[in-house]
Formats: C-alpha cells, structure tokens, sequence
C-alpha cells in the first residue's frame, strides 16, 4: 500500500525525505479477520497488548479493535496489558483464569503469543491465536495447524528494499512518496512455507519444513 501525504507548509515532496513503515494496522486487520473465522457469534476474545505509548504496537491492536467493531460487532473484547515482555506468560495466563468466556486470542507480537501458547497449554486451554511478526518459531506453530492460527506480517527485507529506492531517487533528484507503507502478509498454515521464503527471501529451514510435513494435514 503506498500513500502520499504533504505535511502543510511543504510544497512538494523533494522538500523532506519519505517516511517507510509496516502497515501495523493493516497486520491488525489481518490477525482480526483470521481470528473472527474461528469465532462463533457472540463469542468473547482477549486482546494481550503493549501496555506503553509506542506507536507500531498501537496500531496493531487499533487495527484489530477497529475491524471487528466494523465487521463482528457481535464479538465482546476484552483487553489486557503488560508492559514486561517476560512476564506476559503470568499476566495471561492469570487473564485466561478469571476471564473463561475468552475463547479466541490476539496478541500483539509473536513472542508474547508464544507465551500466552505456553500459559494455554499449563491450563489445558485451547483456544485460536492471532498475531503479528513472523519468527522461526511462530511459523513452526502455524505449521502445525495448532492454537496458533495466522499471523499478519510485516516484511522487513522489502521495507529496507523500499528505503534504499527511496534514498536513491532522492540522491537524484527525483520525488518521492512522503509516507510508503509496505504491505502486510497474511501467514496462515497453508501458505507458512511460501511466506517465510518471502518474508526473508531464503528458503524455510529444515525444522519448519518438518513441521509441515509432520502436521495432519500437511500444510501444502
């Protein structure tokens, strides 16, 4: 998705450099749709979020908030915040003890959706997961077609591609977009190894290979 946008009292782009991000609420969205799937009407979801003013993570859970107010309002959300990224195993798992109408979860990042995994499975809860990122080990759990269904992912290599054009074209004068937003992907276990290969532009590793191939059904 690209976006042009001239501040006021600019005159035209050559006047300021482009600003190149991920579109955190359009990962938001995605995670949003694929958990809204998986969710019967009038179901309740739990939202695990940033707890600190930071704005790609704020984004992320705007997103969510806003498309399911839009497109399930019959879905009741419930937040709940950390700010210690090592302690998000007990705040959700302490979230999923007092709250067990939650039965579908966002988090905000991977890691803490792994964690909240880990906290599920003590309690021998099982419920679908969403999230944003794609690391080695959230694309393994998707592969295995288990809680944690999809996640929307940014695309750093392509974003720093998109940087590089830009200053290039700024170096020779040419304009440029004052703000470029780069895609999201949705990453959902029928197409995990395909978008780790083109999230990093390399070829999925072994142990994530496995895992699809281990999983019933297989992912391709």
């Amino acid at each position: 998705m690209f976006m042009d946008s001239i501040p006021v009292g600019l005159e035209s782009p050559k006047d300021f450099a482009s600003m190149i991000s991920a579109d955190s609420q359009g990962n938001g969205q995605i995670a949003a749709q694929i958990l809204s799937s998986c969710m019967p009407k009038g179901g309740t979801i739990g939202l695990v979020n940033f707890g600190v003013d930071y704005f790609s993570t704020n984004e992320r859970t705007k997103g969510v908030g806003e498309w399911m107010k839009k497109n399930r309002p019959d879905i009741v959300m419930k937040q709940v915040d950390f700010t210690d990224p090592s302690k998000v195993s007990q705040i959700a798992g302490d979230f999923l003890t007092g709250n067990p109408d939650v039965k579908g979860l966002f988090a905000v990042w991977d890691q803490p959706a792994l964690d909240t995994l880990s906290s599920m499975r003590a309690q021998g809860i099982d419920i679908p997961i969403t999230t944003v990122d794609l690391g080695l080990q959230s694309a393994i759990e998707i592969a295995k077609g288990g809680p944690l269904k999809a996640t929307g992912s940014q695309r750093p290599y392509d974003q720093g591609v998109a940087e590089a054009l830009a200053m290039m074209k700024a170096l020779i004068g040419e304009p440029t977009s004052a703000w470029v937003g780069v895609q999201s992907l949705p990453v959902v276990q029928s197409n995990v190894l395909e978008s780790f290969k083109t999230v990093f532009h390399k070829d999925p590793p072994a142990e994530l290979v496995d895992a699809c191939n281990s999983a019933k059904p297989k992912c391709n």
